[in-house]
């Protein structure tokens, strides 16, 4: 899960870039091109929820902390709004028209959120397997990525 997040972030930050390229004010291409790369973004992300949604790491942690199921249950509710919020912003861009400011607004907001939610997510994961517990192994440590590696 967390190597899913860390590439599924890594597109995030290059639709963000593209998004925020500037460009002339009359370049349509450029959100011709946003526009596939939210389309392809919001595929991905659609897949990438399904197949939590199927189980998975997440299933597993709630099976070991039964604790956490609620928040489970509340970040997969949030699926479908995180999804909706994406299609409106390809509505926004997928346009014949320079990228407009409200959309660069839009995608911002969605991204803060989303990262949000894939952090509580990798939360739910390390309490689930007690990997912030220190172990034999060493210790999990979170970097700003919320990607996690064993303290040496």
């Amino acid at each position: 899960l967390l190597r899913d997040h860390q590439e599924l972030n890594r597109e995030l930050r290059t639709v963000q870039s593209l998004l925020h390229k500037e460009t002339e004010p009359s370049d349509v291409q450029h959100a011709a091109a946003a526009a596939a790369e939210l389309k392809a973004l919001r595929a991905r992300l659609a897949r990438h929820f399904t197949e939590e949604e199927q189980g998975g790491c997440i299933e597993e942690a709630v099976c070991r902390q039964p604790q956490l199921a609620g928040r489970a249950r509340e970040l997969e509710k949030q699926h479908p709004e995180l999804l909706a919020e994406l299609d409106r912003i390809i509505g926004l861009v997928d346009r014949p028209q320079p990228v407009p400011p409200a959309a660069l607004a839009r995608f911002d907001a969605f991204l803060r959120t989303l990262l949000t939610h894939e952090a509580e997510e990798n939360r739910i994961v390390s309490q689930g397997f007690n990997l912030c517990e220190a172990s034999e192994e060493g210790e999990i440590v979170f970097d700003e990525g919320d990607s996690a590696r064993l303290a040496s």
